[in-house]
């Protein structure tokens, strides 16, 4: 068992009967995927990873790619189908965007732009979909992988999986990335057609979210949250102050040098504060980078003008300054706050 899944506030508990189901659902349903998936080579159009440090706006950025209408994403509802994203799709489908006497949900099914710690209520948001990574990515503690792990991975059914869910919205796919930070070359070489989309927040703030997220989580500073560098190793040994700051350098780091040598059209990094100022202008460049694999859309904007940064400091500026002097001294860099 993942450690994370440990010392959860009753808030964020695993519901094991609802486990149960699942695991038995996905495991009779896995079987119809295996006959869907050989009608399905890749994904057509271009997929879409949303990659970047945890709490430095992933969350935001897929609400507001589902918000959008233009990209098909894992849901809330579909991504309980973790073995079987076809059938996933089509049963949201059936629930949910086929019901129009609104017999099931009772057409409670806004998006909205609210979340806690990267989850979200209701059956269209967004879903980080951890579940379907895994069973292709075998991690252990950290994110890790050996070269000789990723060569076995299922790489043809991963991507039939993904094509045969993109096939039933006809739209580009749009998904989280983050569990797999580490290996961005490996996953880049996989596709075709593909955007990295790096968004990266005020290493100050971002590392603060995290330390609220670990209290939020586990009701205390002193738990690792989300996923752990190579370094988490030495980072233990820290105090937390510590142990935030190096987790965004260090996840930070790993981006960047897994995106260093893709093509261009591949890699679109977004600043946090930039895209809460004008997500038109992110729509825009996704736009001119689909264009530049050959993807063009009369797509028009339609989405909303501005969100609010969140980037203040919400904990006591002792302990604040203490994150601040940390990432200074892991990387060497002044911090803008």
């Amino acid at each position: 068992m993942w450690d994370m899944d440990l010392g959860r506030v009753k808030e964020f508990a695993k519901n094991e009967e609802l486990e149960a189901v699942l695991t038995e659902l996905n495991g009779l349903l896995s079987k119809v995927q295996q006959e869907v998936n050989r009608e399905y080579d890749r994904p057509k159009y271009p997929v879409i990873f949303v990659v970047g440090c945890p709490r430095s706006g992933t969350t935001l950025l897929m609400q507001w790619f589902a918000s959008l209408g233009l990209f098909a994403y894992p849901t809330n509802l579909s991504s309980r189908f973790y073995c079987a994203p076809y059938v996933g799709a089509r049963v949201q489908q059936a629930l949910v965007e086929y019901d129009f006497r609104q017999e099931v949900f009772g057409g409670a099914n806004t998006l909205s732009f609210e979340s806690q710690l990267g989850k979200t209520k209701g059956s269209l948001e967004p879903n980080e979909f951890w579940y379907f990574w895994r069973r292709f990515f075998n991690f252990g503690e950290i994110q890790v992988l050996h070269e000789e792990q990723l060569k076995q991975t299922d790489t043809k059914r991963f991507l039939s999986e993904i094509g045969s869910f993109e096939a039933v919205f006809d739209k580009p796919v749009a998904m989280k990335a983050l569990i797999l930070n580490w290996h961005l070359p490996f996953l880049n070489s996989l596709f075709d057609k593909v955007l990295f989309l790096y968004i990266k927040r005020n290493p100050a703030y971002n590392a603060q979210s995290i330390l609220l997220s670990r209290k939020k989580f586990f009701n205390s500073y002193k738990r690792w949250y989300s996923f752990k560098p190579s370094q988490y190793v030495e980072l233990i040994k820290k105090e937390p102050f510590y142990q935030v700051a190096g987790q965004v350098y260090y996840t930070n780091k790993a981006v960047e040098e897994g995106l260093r040598d893709m093509s261009s059209e591949r890699v679109l990094e977004v600043e946090y504060r930039q895209f809460c100022n004008s997500p038109r202008r992110v729509f825009d460049q996704v736009v001119e980078h689909f264009a530049q694999m050959d993807f063009k859309q009369g797509w028009k904007y339609e989405g909303v003008s501005k969100f609010n940064i969140t980037d203040r400091t919400r904990i006591p500026h002792h302990e604040f300054d203490r994150i601040v002097r940390a990432y200074e001294d892991i990387s060497g860099e002044t911090v803008e706050v």
